[in-house]
């Protein structure tokens, strides 16, 4: 934990300490609502409602808010694992697009065709091999 130059690491949060700036208002006049007044000893309310800044649950904060967090799109793991794509129907139908385009659609159906050999019993393993030898 690193203290700023001019801060006084056991000082106390009081409610009339300065606030960070409201976003898209940093360069207004704020101090002058910080200060102590005859108002209660809460700062005055010069904002109307419309003035202040709106919550919108459209705005990129470039994080997700705690308890908001989405699924990690499918595309994200399919560009971390082949496995990932290979178990995902909607990449299988992509990379065997991509793969028909550079001329070797089948090397696709090979790879399922050896993986289902793998998990096969002992007795039907001689026919499917005759069958992807083919």
């Amino acid at each position: 934990y690193r203290v700023g130059i001019g801060v006084d690491p056991h000082s106390h949060f009081t409610e009339h300490a300065p606030r960070p700036p409201v976003p898209g208002e940093e360069g207004g006049d704020r101090d002058s609502h910080h200060l102590p007044s005859s108002h209660g000893g809460r700062p005055p309310n010069h904002e109307s409602p419309s003035s202040a800044t709106p919550r919108r649950p459209d705005l990129d904060l470039g994080y997700e808010p705690e308890g908001s967090a989405s699924p990690t799109p499918p595309y994200l793991k399919w560009a971390e694992s082949l496995h990932s794509l290979l178990d995902d129907q909607e990449g299988i139908q992509l990379f065997r697009g991509f793969l028909r385009q550079e001329g070797c659609g089948d090397q696709l159906d090979f790879w399922f065709a050896c993986s289902g050999f793998r998990k096969s019993s002992q007795e039907k393993r001689p026919k499917l091999a005759k069958a992807i030898y083919r």
